[in-house]
């Protein structure tokens, strides 16, 4: 049985690049040691592993029976300790568990104000053949200008993160929004010549809106 108190991670690192790289040599200097060095570290886990792991050949090396397997566990295990590693590194910095809330309220007023010009004129009906002298022909009617248009809006908005760890977080979103408005176009009247209004049972829009909204956010190293 193998004794894993032999195991050294930093064998196991380097065995995984040198099989990634095809080749002793390119392996150690992607793992930043010398050629020797590397050839000794990958004897010495041959004999721990009490097998040939490595199948040499005139354009490099190739991972045995044997060497595939440990090429895929050590993958597996250097992932772990890397994953521990963030995990331990997110404890101390305080990083990971913290939950941040904020939010905002707005409020919008806008007013719509249309003037006119000019006017019209309108026939005086008493101006009649047989009328007293200076009565007046017709009538000058100077334009209105339309009444104001208003539209408020109050919109609540409340977002959260919550931090899973140094590279991944959850976010949540809600927003609540309310408009009215005065509008007499609506309103119950209908602007018009004359009586100047006349009815049409309409209501002017008001307008209630939910959102909300749920974001997952991963920052790649």
């Amino acid at each position: 049985m193998i004794n894993l108190n032999r195991f050294d991670l930093v064998s196991l690192r380097l065995f995984v690049a040198v099989v990634d790289a095809g080749s002793v040599t390119a392996g150690a200097e992607r793992f930043g040691i010398s050629l020797a060095a590397a050839s000794k570290r990958i004897a010495e886990l041959e004999q721990h592993c009490g097998t040939g792991l490595l199948q040499r050949g005139q354009r490099g090396v190739t991972a045995t029976s044997h060497g595939q397997a440990l090429h895929r566990h050590a993958i597996e295990v250097i992932a772990r300790l890397e994953q521990l590693a963030l995990a331990v590194d997110d404890f101390q910095s305080g990083a990971s568990g913290r939950l941040r809330l904020w939010g905002d309220l707005t409020y919008t007023r806008q007013t719509t104000d249309i003037g006119v010009m000019g006017g019209s004129y309108a026939n005086n009906p008493l101006a009649v053949t047989g009328a007293p002298a200076g009565t007046v022909a017709a009538f000058y009617i100077p334009a209105q200008a339309l009444p104001t248009v208003e539209y408020k809006i109050v919109s609540v908005q409340v977002r959260g993160q919550y931090q899973l760890d140094a590279a991944s977080s959850i976010g949540a979103m809600y927003m609540y929004g309310h408009l009215t408005s005065t509008d007499w176009a609506y309103a119950g009247m209908q602007y018009g010549t004359g009586t100047n209004y006349l009815p049409t049972n309409e209501v002017s829009p008001n307008y209630n809106v939910h959102v909300i909204g749920i974001a997952y956010s991963y920052r790649f190293r």
